[in-house]
C-alpha cells in the first residue's frame, strides 16, 4: 500500500486540489502564450533560416526600359495604375499568400493592388530559382525563394525589377 494513495490529506484537500488546478490554469496559459510567440515571429526565422542558406542575391538588370516600356511590360503582369512596387516583409508575405489563395476563389483583384509589384518579383525569383537553387531539397528552395522573394521587394526599385522581368522573361515587352 502506497503512502500516496492513502493519504487522507491530499485525497479530499479541497485546497489542494484547488491549488492543482490552478498550476494546470497556468501552464496551459505559458503553453498558449508560448505557441503565440513562436506563431509570431516563425517568418521571421524563416526568413532569417533563408537568406542564411543560400548567400549570393540575384542581380538587377543593367539595361534600361523606357517608360512606354515599363508600361508595357506593367500591364502585361496584371499591374494596374502607374508601375510600383511595395516593400513587403516576412509577415506580409505570409498575408499576401492567405490573400492569393482567396482570390482564387473570387473575382477579387485586390491582393494586385495591395502587394502591387509582386508578381514580376516572384517571376524573377522562379528563374533564379530554376537557374542557380537546382541542388537544394525542395523545402529549403521554397524557404530561400520566399526569403529572396522578401529582399527583392526590399533592396531593388520597380524599374529594376520590370528590366529584370523582361531580361529573364522577354515574353513580357509586347513588341
Amino acid at each position: 500500500m502506497s503512502i500516496y494513495r492513502s493519504n487522507p490529506i491530499t485525497l479530499n484537500n479541497p485546497e489542494v486540489s484547488i491549488a492543482k488546478g490552478r498550476g494546470k490554469v497556468k501552464l496551459l496559459k505559458r503553453l498558449v502564450l508560448l505557441f503565440l510567440i513562436v506563431i509570431l515571429v516563425l517568418p521571421y526565422l524563416l526568413y532569417w533560416y533563408g537568406m542564411s542558406v543560400w548567400q549570393s542575391r540575384p542581380m538587377p538588370a543593367h539595361a534600361i526600359l523606357t517608360q512606354a516600356e515599363a508600361e508595357n511590360v506593367w500591364s502585361a503582369v496584371g499591374g494596374v495604375g502607374a508601375p510600383n512596387l511595395k516593400a513587403v516583409g516576412p509577415w506580409q508575405f505570409v498575408l499576401y499568400f492567405g490573400c492569393s489563395i482567396a482570390q482564387l476563389e473570387g473575382s477579387n483583384r485586390k491582393c494586385e493592388q495591395k502587394y502591387a509589384g509582386f508578381l514580376p518579383v516572384i517571376l524573377i525569383i522562379e528563374h533564379y530559382q530554376q537557374q542557380e537553387l537546382i541542388n537544394l531539397p525542395a523545402w529549403q528552395k521554397a524557404i530561400v525563394s520566399s526569403a529572396l522573394v522578401i529582399w527583392v521587394t526590399n533592396n531593388w526599385t520597380i524599374d529594376q525589377v520590370l528590366a529584370s522581368l523582361v531580361e529573364v522573361k522577354p515574353e513580357y515587352l509586347p513588341k
